[in-house]
């Protein structure tokens, strides 16, 4: 079954038909398939908004196992696209962003992946070996192209009001949650930081908050900032 925790509420406020916080509703998703919905916060801008409680405690770790980088490329397939300054391989797959991959025209030789040649089979079955290609980002490849894949990003995060630091490579233990993903979620590389500097703003509260991607993991804070 799937739990919707809290993100929901601030994206959709019709949601609240009257619910409580502290319990939990039950209804049918547009696939006919059951959802729970745990209440454990209000939304912002919802009549609950001054009576925040501290009901969940969750553990949550930025670590994962190392992955080899020229594995990770070379499991997939490859739409080429041609810039301004160089070839651009992305991976066919929902989260586009997390695999993309540059080749200089104007470098006879290159350093990337330690200038090991690399293949990029594309769509087609053709095979590309490029020399020392790049592990690069979406910004760079819009910049370049114009080919827009800023919001491809798989990643899964946690916010909350308070954390405690976990022993080294141990997860850290989050207390009054505000925002949990136990599955990751396509969309902008940044947007569990700026969630959590909307939090900061509206609560008027130093928050903590954790990313977990395909390259790695990142916890840090968000303190209010004046508009």
């Amino acid at each position: 079954m799937k739990e919707n925790i809290r993100y929901f509420k601030l994206l959709n406020n019709s949601i609240w038909k009257n619910w409580e916080v502290g319990k939990i509703y039950s209804e049918y998703d547009y696939d006919g398939s059951i959802v729970h919905y745990n209440v454990l916060y209000a939304a912002l801008d919802s009549p609950y908004k001054d009576h925040w409680k501290e009901i969940k405690t969750i553990k949550f770790s930025i670590h994962g196992p190392m992955t080899s980088g020229q594995g990770e490329q070379a499991v997939r397939k490859y739409k080429k696209i041609i810039g301004k300054r160089g070839n651009w391989y992305v991976a066919f797959q929902e989260n586009e962003a997390d695999n993309i991959y540059f080749a200089s025209k104007s470098k006879e030789y290159s350093d990337g992946f330690a200038g090991a040649t690399l293949s990029f089979e594309l769509e087609d079955g053709t095979i590309d070996k490029i020399q020392g290609p790049w592990h690069s980002n979406s910004d760079g490849l819009f910049d370049d192209t114009g080919y827009d894949i800023r919001n491809k990003y798989l990643t899964r995060g946690i916010i909350a009001k308070n954390k405690t630091n976990g022993e080294w490579h141990y997860p850290d233990e989050y207390n009054d949650v505000l925002h949990y993903e136990e599955v990751p979620v396509i969309g902008e590389y940044d947007r569990i930081e700026n969630l959590a500097q909307k939090f900061a703003n509206e609560l008027n509260c130093k928050v903590y908050f954790a990313v977990k991607s395909s390259g790695g993991g990142s916890s840090h804070y968000k303190e209010p900032k004046k508009e």
